[in-house]
């Protein structure tokens, strides 16, 4: 089982402020300023300095009902900030497969907002795990779940998912999108971060020695290694230990581990899951994949609710 590192020291929290607050319009459109006349390197180069005007952290009250330490120079972050949530309706569709008492994964758990969804769901008799290899994102999870009062509820482990226990070559994110970074040889927008040595841990490894023996949602969101995710946790789908996966696909990223959109949904298929798609209408279907799917739902015969 991967320690958990202690966070650093809270930096300072200047503002309060509700989702969409007009204080977060304005990095929120330094974020979307892209014209086309202008390289994109530059117009990078041009956001990121006009963000250092929002280099103070903000602490956001959003909608779900609990609060964020965010930083608005971060895409996502800001993102969250301004619109209330991140994916959220796909989080609301999955809400009724998780009850209090359950335990739930949080597979690249970045800075903490699908934990904090869990965590709301499974209260103080549940448990979420997540699982997050950057230290400063590591850091940022615990705040939020500080922030909220539901440290209890969570187990933050410091690891990339994987197929093996041990070690991985990691390369983060950089610029405006902190977000992105994988157990691979660029980041998903092609931009090489610093590559960094990370613990990886193979779930089934870290859940057979933390006796957990039932798991009502395993979310993986990890830019293209979703394979080697899966792969890592075999035995526990195999014995029907994972009720329901929710997996984002990256078409773009999986060839990068030899995998593919169709061969992630064969492999939950071959597991024994029903698969079925979000169509970006609000609702996830059954096969096939509606154009441009990117987020796949696989429940265990007995884990459908």
């Amino acid at each position: 089982m991967t320690a958990v590192r202690e966070a650093t020291a809270h930096p300072p929290v200047v503002r309060e402020l509700d989702a969409g607050a007009p204080e977060i319009a304005g990095a929120w459109k330094w974020h979307r300023f892209h014209p086309r006349w202008i390289p994109d390197r530059l117009v990078a180069r041009l956001a990121e300095r006009a963000l250092r005007a929002w280099a103070e952290p903000v602490v956001v009250r959003l909608p779900a009902g609990f609060r964020m330490r965010l930083d608005l120079r971060d895409d996502i972050q800001c993102t969250i900030a301004h619109n209330g949530d991140w994916e959220g309706e796909i989080f609301d569709a999955c809400a009724a497969r998780v009850r209090p008492g359950d335990t739930v994964l949080d597979v690249g758990a970045h800075t903490g907002y699908a934990t904090l969804r869990f965590a709301q769901w499974v209260g103080d008799r549940g448990r979420v795990v997540a699982l997050e290899p950057l230290p400063g994102h590591v850091a940022a999870i615990r705040r939020n779940l500080e922030l909220n009062g539901w440290l209890a509820r969570a187990t933050i482990v410091e690891a990339a998912a994987g197929d093996h226990t041990g070690g991985g070559r990691f390369i983060a994110g950089s610029g405006l999108n902190l977000g992105v970074g994988a157990l691979a040889t660029a980041t998903p927008d092609g931009t090489a971060g610093e590559p960094l040595t990370v613990a990886t841990v193979a779930l089934d490894d870290w859940l057979e020695a933390g006796a957990i023996t039932r798991v009502a949602l395993c979310k993986i969101d990890i830019e293209g290694a979703e394979g080697l995710a899966l792969r890592g946790l075999a035995r526990a789908c195999a014995a029907r230990r994972i009720a329901a996966l929710l997996v984002e696909v990256h078409p773009a990223t999986l060839p990068a581990f030899g995998d593919s959109v169709p061969g992630i949904a064969s492999w939950c298929e071959a597991h024994g899951y029903r698969i079925s798609w979000w169509n970006n209408a609000g609702a996830f279907v059954a096969p096939p994949a509606p154009a441009g799917a990117t987020y796949l739902l696989a429940v265990a015969p007995e884990g459908a609710r």
